[in-house]
This record gives structure tokens, sequence and C-alpha cells, in this order.
């Protein structure tokens, strides 16, 4: 249980930065800068699914 409130804490304050950032780039989302968060946010996603998901194979 720890493993799942960690991601969604760490996804959480990397939402919060990537919402700043685009505010911060006047919404232009081909910045380098917001698209490395991006990709960051999505990995942390991708990993949330796939631990959700192992839960209810057994």
């Amino acid at each position: 249980m720890q493993k799942i409130r960690t991601l969604q804490a760490n996804i959480e304050v990397l939402r919060e930065k990537l919402n700043k950032l685009i505010e911060d780039k006047d919404f232009k989302l081909s910045n380098r800068e917001i698209i490395s968060l991006s990709q960051e946010l999505d990995v942390l996603l991708d990993d949330y699914v796939k631990f959700k998901n192992s839960k209810f194979i057994f």
C-alpha cells in the first residue's frame, strides 16, 4: 500500500509542477521543458497503472 501512496504523491507533485511550468511558458506546449516534464509524468502514470493492474492478477 505504501508504494501506491508514494506513486500518487509523486504524480500529484509532478502534475502541479507541470501545470505551473505550462503557465510560465505561456502555454507553449512544444517547449522542451514542458515536453520533458510531461514525459516524466507519463512514466509515473504508467508505473501507477501497471502497479494497480498487478494487484488484480492475484
